[in-house]
């Protein structure tokens, strides 16, 4: 089986607030969207190191995480690859995810395996202390951030199809809470 070209990554811990951003857009664009079969949607959870196992040999990789910036919460940041490679850690998420974005992808350039673009996608977050749900204006920001998500593939070949109706985005992390609240 060949690897698709595409792929876009949902990173962050479910169980940290808002860090979840990038889990919560996948699961809208799943929700929302039919993606071509040469795009890889998933949520990546907190990659360390094999981080670049999910970039290797891709044309085009989008990234969705929390960003450490001077904005308000809520607000939308995107770093183009070349920002990426030349950033040196002040501003970017820096913390569960390391080794850094920056550093894998460094590494697969060494390799002749990085992608030929990359996009990551970035939510100032509000709250990234132990809890699940995201805060209010992260989650107003989220479907701005699937729909940036739709029209990034698009502008690079990639043509998703909106889902009429979309279905229920899967957010287990939030209905697993929701449920046990209800039970004892």
């Amino acid at each position: 089986m060949s690897t698709p070209p595409c792929t876009v990554l949902g990173i962050g811990n479910v169980l940290l607030g808002d860090d979840a951003i990038g889990p919560y857009v996948v699961a809208l664009v799943a929700a929302g969207w039919r993606l071509p079969d040469d795009v890889t949607l998933l949520d990546a959870g907190t990659p360390g190191i094999d981080l670049g196992d999910y970039l290797a040999g891709r044309r085009f990789a989008i990234l969705i995480d929390s960003v450490k910036e001077d904005a308000p919460s809520g607000s939308i940041v995107l770093y183009r690859k070349d920002q990426l490679l030349a950033h040196r850690a002040a501003g970017l998420r820096n913390g569960g995810h390391d080794p850094a974005l920056r550093d894998t992808l460094v590494s697969l350039e060494m390799a002749g395996l990085a992608p030929a673009e990359v996009l990551l996608i970035g939510v100032v977050p509000g709250n990234t202390r132990t809890g699940t749900g995201l805060t209010s204006a992260v989650r107003v920001a989220a479907p701005r951030v699937a729909e940036e998500v739709v029209a990034q593939l698009g502008q690079q070949g990639y043509a998703a199809v909106e889902r009429v109706p979309r279905a229920r985005p899967d957010i287990w992390w939030e209905q697993a809470v929701a449920g046990s609240q209800g039970t004892g």
